[in-house]
C-alpha cells in the first residue's frame, strides 16, 4: 500500500512539475513580447526609409536609414550617404536626399594629436515634414549575448520612374551582440565597434540596432558579411548572408547630431 501510495505522490510531483515548467514558459513567451519585439516593429514601422540610388538607370534599393528628427533628418552609414543621387521613400513617394553630414568625425580629446576617429555613419534629410523619428539611446555598456534587433531592407528592384516608387516593405530581424571591440589610442578612449550575430545583407547597411528592453536604437549597422556564389548559366552572382554583421554604437554621436539637426 504504502508502495502504491508513494507511486501516485510521484505521479502528482511529476505534473505538477510539468504545469510549473508550462506556465513558465507562458509566462516567458508573454514576456519576450513585452519586452518590444512586437511594440519595436509596429512603433518604427513608419520610421524605417528605403534608400535608393541609381543604378544603370534604374534607381534600386543600395541602404536603409531612419527617421532622427520631425523635419525629415535621416541617419544612415556613411558609405551609403557618399553614393551620387540618393533618394528617400517616404509614404510611396521618392524624395532626393541632401547630405548633411557626409561622414561623422569626432575629434578626441587632445588638440595635439592630428588623428581624428571617423565613423560609419553620416546625416541626410529630405523636404518632408512630420518624419517619426527613433530615439537615439546614450547607452555606452554593451554585453556579449544581450539580444538585440534590426529593421531594414534588403536590396531588390524598384520604380525607374523618380519621383514614385512601389510599395516596399521592411524586414525585422532578431539577432545577438557577439562581440564588443574597445577602440582606443594611447590612453584615449574612441568608443567601441559591435560584431552582431543577425542576419543583414545588400541594402540593410544603416539600418537602426534596436535594444530590446526599451526600444531605443543603440546602433547603426555597418555591414554584413556575405558569401558570393556564381551558377552555372546565371550571369548575376548571388550573394548569402552568413548572419555576421557589424555596428557603429551611437552614444558618442549622439550629441553631434543633435547639435546638426537643431541648426
Amino acid at each position: 500500500m504504502k508502495f502504491i501510495r508513494r507511486i501516485i505522490y510521484y505521479c502528482l510531483f511529476i505534473s505538477l512539475a510539468c504545469l510549473f515548467i508550462s506556465l513558465a514558459q507562458c509566462v516567458n513567451i508573454t514576456l519576450c513580447d513585452d519586452n518590444g519585439l512586437i511594440s519595436i516593429a509596429e512603433l518604427n514601422s513608419n520610421s524605417i526609409v528605403p534608400l535608393l540610388g541609381n543604378i544603370n538607370d534604374t534607381l534600386k534599393i543600395v541602404g536603409t536609414g531612419f527617421y532622427v528628427s520631425g523635419n525629415g533628418h535621416i541617419l544612415t552609414a556613411s558609405h551609403i550617404a557618399q553614393i551620387p543621387e540618393l533618394f528617400a521613400s517616404f509614404y510611396n513617394k521618392l524624395y532626393k536626399c541632401q547630405v548633411i553630414i557626409e561622414q561623422f568625425t569626432v575629434n578626441k580629446d587632445n588638440p595635439d594629436i592630428s588623428k581624428r576617429l571617423n565613423w560609419d555613419i553620416g546625416l541626410l534629410k529630405i523636404d518632408a515634414k512630420d518624419t517619426k523619428p527613433v530615439k537615439l539611446s546614450g547607452k555606452k555598456d554593451f554585453r556579449v549575448g544581450e539580444q538585440i534587433a534590426m529593421i531594414g531592407f534588403f536590396e531588390r528592384g524598384a520604380s525607374k520612374k523618380v519621383g514614385t516608387t512601389t510599395t516596399i516593405k521592411d524586414i525585422l530581424t532578431v539577432g545577438y551582440i557577439s562581440s564588443v571591440f574597445p577602440i582606443s589610442l594611447g590612453d584615449v578612449y574612441l568608443g567601441t565597434r559591435l560584431v552582431l550575430d543577425i542576419t543583414a545583407g545588400p541594402g540593410s547597411s544603416g539600418s537602426p540596432i534596436f535594444e530590446l528592453e526599451n526600444g531605443e536604437v543603440i546602433g547603426v549597422l555597418n555591414s554584413g558579411k556575405v558569401r558570393k556564389i556564381k551558377l552555372i548559366n546565371y550571369s548575376k552572382i548571388i550573394k548569402i548572408p552568413l548572419g555576421i554583421a557589424d555596428a557603429e554604437p551611437v552614444h558618442m554621436l549622439r550629441e553631434h547630431i543633435k547639435n546638426e539637426i537643431s541648426k
